[in-house]
């Protein structure tokens, strides 16, 4: 399948899932107290970070691995579940202390629920896994939103039922058994093997440093919000954590369906051995140009989003929004370049990295925390570039390419980004940001975007961008469809 299809698949399956998870939000929060969903947040919050350690990097093994063998995949399989079964038998023996720690009783038949997952998931993983190694992302969309849509109905129902947070639980357990059977539907018969340890060493090898790098980007995600809450206290963390919110809804709204498709399709040109500079300069061509004009909008409008979405209490967020948009600009650049080096089995590379990172971030965090929230925004945008820098270095000898091509990439998509704000520099130069309502806010801001994607569309095509050629394809598209859109000339 075309790396274009793969993402249209992907994006679909993204979005299918967020309407549904919506729904179930919107629904869940009326049958369900402040109080039950809390208990259920605690319990599935522990769940989730050893969920990190589970999967011990298998599924990033099976999708680099040139040449992949029976017995490796069996192997491979047999870690999963063996660190599955060893977890699900930890956090039964827990769970009473779980609950006795939280001083919730409900928390003990939560935990014991949702430890029946790390049975569970390493077949429908494995499952995945393979799809992603050929490209098949139309049996993964399929199974994404079968995933989305029984872990929805599950849990209104059992919540309607008066099952409480138990309903959220058993809705886990029920999405993780639709991807095994929708996996052994499309894989028809994969998905169980016999359990083989033949090839155990460099798969175990692999996941240790796979797994340990995951670690350590989710301390780095976590740190700030924790030095500041230890540091400034509760308010100030809830402003940073907002900001913080205000770019993880970009993340998962408009990267999260890119990341997979380019990892997969990454990895099968290393695993065919075809040559990976063109490749990765496309990729950041594609994704500088998409997500550094939008970061930008996002940026210069934070103020009247906060506003209007959040209300006005949550104005002192605004810097850190705007600061963190910057970061997550600057940190596109190292995540690709975590892609390339996780799609060619380079996992000890992209640990030192991470690893230095994670060091340099509790270092500048414990002198800038103090000095107030704005600076630990700083500090993000600082770690961000050091990163990037750092893993461009690897990943530019790795795909053999040099610098004054990546140059000349960001450059451009750097003029498309000023291009793409201009609308909105002008109009707030001439005072249309001053003294306006609620209902005005959210008519010119509305303006000031339709504008930018108008002058983004306009800087591509003066840019002659590789991306114009994608939206004229969509636009083309549509028009054959009978949607009566105008040509795009």
């Amino acid at each position: 399948m075309s790396v274009r299809k793969s993402l249209r698949f992907s994006f679909i399956e993204k979005y299918a899932s967020f309407i549904f998870a919506l729904i179930a939000v919107v629904l869940l929060s009326r049958l369900l107290t402040p109080a039950q969903t809390g208990v259920f947040a605690v319990a599935s919050g522990l769940v989730n970070v050893a969920q990190i350690f589970r999967d011990l990097g298998v599924a990033t093994y099976i999708l680099q691995k040139k040449d992949l063998t029976q017995e490796q995949l069996r192997s491979a399989f047999t870690i999963a579940l063996m660190m599955g079964v060893g977890f699900c038998l930890v956090f039964v023996l827990l769970s009473g202390l779980i609950a006795d720690f939280f001083g919730q009783p409900e928390l003990r038949l939560i935990v014991l629920i949702l430890s029946g997952n790390f049975l569970l998931v390493p077949f429908g993983s494995i499952g995945l896994a393979l799809l992603r190694r050929r490209m098949d992302f139309r049996s993964i969309m399929r199974i994404g939103v079968a995933n989305a849509f029984v872990h929805s109905v599950i849990s209104i129902v059992l919540a309607w039922r008066g099952f409480g947070p138990l309903s959220m639980a058993w809705a886990s357990v029920a999405g993780v058994l639709a991807n095994i059977v929708a996996a052994q539907f499309y894989l028809k018969g994969e998905v169980f093997m016999m359990p083989s340890l033949v090839e155990w060493r460099p798969i175990f090898r692999f996941g240790l440093f796979a797994s340990s790098g995951l670690v350590l980007n989710e301390v780095s995600q976590r740190l700030p919000e924790i030095t500041v809450g230890r540091l400034l206290g509760v308010a100030d963390t809830g402003y940073y954590s907002r900001g913080n919110s205000f770019v993880t809804l970009f993340n998962q709204t408009a990267m999260d369906a890119i990341w997979p498709v380019a990892s997969s399709s990454l990895a099968q040109l290393h695993r065919e051995e075809k040559p990976l500079s063109d490749a990765y300069c496309h990729f950041v061509s594609f994704v500088t140009g998409f997500a550094w004009p939008m970061l930008a909008v996002l940026a210069i409008m934070a103020h009247p989003i906060i506003l209007v979405v959040f209300g006005d209490q949550w104005l002192p967020s605004v810097p850190v929004a705007k600061l963190l948009c910057m970061a997550t600009g600057v940190l596109l650049l190292g995540r690709i370049n975590s892609a390339v080096l996780n799609a060619t089995g380079n996992v000890v590379p992209a640990f030192h990295a991470q690893a230095v990172v994670v060091l340099l971030q509790f270092a500048l965090l414990l002198v800038a925390t103090p000095l107030g929230i704005e600076k630990v925004a700083w500090v993000a945008v600082a770690v961000a570039a050091v990163f990037s820098l750092y893993t461009t270095r690897q990943v530019l000898r790795l795909v053999q390419s040099g610098w004054r091509s990546l140059v000349a990439i960001t450059a451009r998509s750097l003029v498309i980004t000023a291009g793409t704000v201009v609308p909105i520099v002008i109009m707030e130069a001439f005072g249309f940001g001053a003294h306006r309502s609620e209902m005005a806010y959210m008519l010119i801001s509305g303006a000031e975007c339709i504008l930018s994607v108008v002058a983004w569309v306009i800087s591509l095509r003066l840019a002659n961008h590789p991306l114009m050629t994608e939206i004229t394809l969509i636009w083309n598209y549509a028009r054959g469809r009978g949607l009566g859109v105008p040509p795009l000339t």
